[in-house]
Parts: C-alpha cells; structure tokens; sequence
C-alpha cells in the first residue's frame, strides 16, 4: 500500500495538480504531512509502535529513499514508465521528472523530521524493542541522507 501512496506517479499527480488547480488541488505537501501522521502518529506521544507498526516505518523509509536515491532502471515497478511509441503525453499521464521536481526535497524534509523524532523518543521509550526500533529508525534515516554523498 505504502508503494501506491509513496510513488512518484502519484506524488507527480498530486504535485501537477496544484499547478493547474492549485484552489482546489490536495497539496503534496500537506498529502505527505497527513501520510507521514497517519503512519507515524503524532510527534509528541501516543502508544509505543507495536511490530506490525514498526515493520510499517521501516517501509515508509525505504519508500522515501527510492524517492532521494532512485534505484536502478526498471527497479521500481510503482515508477515505471508505460512502454509504446514515444508522444507527448495528456496531463496527469506523465510520469514527474523526479530529480527536477519537488519530490527528493520534500522527502528529505519528512525523513529529517522522522529522524529528530525518533532520537526523542529513543531517549525516552521504556521498552527495550522500542528504543532499539526509534534509534533504528534515525540510523536508517542518516543512512539514506548520506547515501548521496558517498
């Protein structure tokens, strides 16, 4: 599920659709914001994520990371271009030029935020799993940032 929502096609949608409509238009960023809560919770608190909620934020990672870091042509079925003769595509059909587009910085924005968020609540998490999980989480994020320069 995460794959459809975090993919670029419809991030690129999303995206063209404040361009031509932007009164009425759902707006990326505040369409990431409200996935980002709904998948993380609220910043200042809830109940400990159990495994299945765990298992869910790691994905939620890794869909941003194939976002900053592209994996190689053909890698990622939720991006593909549809294949046939090359034309000039109607609105909402192209597939986003993901590295000129708002995307990558939109994405390393959240994943920043996840990442100050889950130091906080390494710091503060009773359980062992738990804490293992959010300093976990903000390795992963430090990792995907850093990719690019390496």
């Amino acid at each position: 599920m995460l794959t459809s929502l975090l993919g670029t096609p419809r991030l690129g949608r999303l995206a063209e659709a404040e361009q031509v409509d932007a009164t009425n238009a759902y707006p990326l960023a505040e369409y990431l914001a409200d996935l980002k809560t709904d998948v993380w919770g609220a910043p200042t608190g809830g109940a400990a994520p159990d495994a299945n909620r765990r298992m869910l934020q790691r994905v939620y990672i890794e869909r941003l990371a194939a976002i900053i870091n592209p994996p190689p042509a053909g890698g990622d079925p939720a991006a593909a271009p549809p294949q046939g003769p090359p034309t000039t595509p109607p609105p909402f059909v192209a597939a986003p030029n993901v590295p000129r587009s708002d995307l990558p910085a939109l994405a390393r924005a959240q994943l920043r935020q996840i990442r100050d968020e889950a130091r906080r609540a390494a710091g503060t998490s009773a359980g062992a799993v738990v804490r293992a999980h959010w300093q976990d989480i903000a390795d992963r994020v430090d990792d995907v940032l850093e990719a690019k320069r390496r």
